[in-house]
């Protein structure tokens, strides 16, 4: 390449600091507590599929009731371009800052298939800590 300047970084190696990298990590790492939400049954049964390994509960999902669940736990949906959909945290969310997420919509049907739907939420439990007990039924009012 011309004009390119090759750079190479040694790490430092005196101990002037007596902190170790796992005191750093712990320090710069979130307290891990586990967010509870309850939901209305038909999000509560999305959720369970998406989260769930059991087999018994292996069935497609509509994409706008898949939708409303995620609007119903704080996140907007907001067409990202072709059939992406950008998911975000709204501020008063309780994944507020956490970042955002892009599915995309299945077309030319608007099922979700059960296979895609463990896909995304894989993806839910990696950058949003989302688990089978996140969600819990929403008690009806008496």
């Amino acid at each position: 390449m011309r004009g390119a300047v090759a750079t190479t970084l040694t790490p430092k190696t005196s101990n002037t600091n007596p902190v170790s990298k796992q005191t750093v990590e712990a320090a710069t790492k979130p307290p891990s507590s586990h967010i509870t939400v309850a939901v209305k049954k038909g999000s509560f049964e999305i959720f369970q599929q998406m989260l769930s390994p059991s087999e018994t509960l292996r069935k497609s999902v509509n994409w706008d009731h898949f939708v409303s669940a995620m609007s119903e736990v704080g996140f907007q949906a907001r067409s990202s371009g072709g059939s992406a959909v950008l998911f975000s945290p709204a501020a008063d969310s309780k994944w507020d800052g956490m970042g955002k997420i892009v599915f995309h919509r299945p077309h030319p049907d608007s099922k979700i298939d059960y296979i895609t739907l463990g896909s995304m939420g894989k993806r839910m439990r990696k950058w949003f800590d989302w688990s089978g007990d996140t969600f819990v039924l929403q008690e009806k009012p008496a």
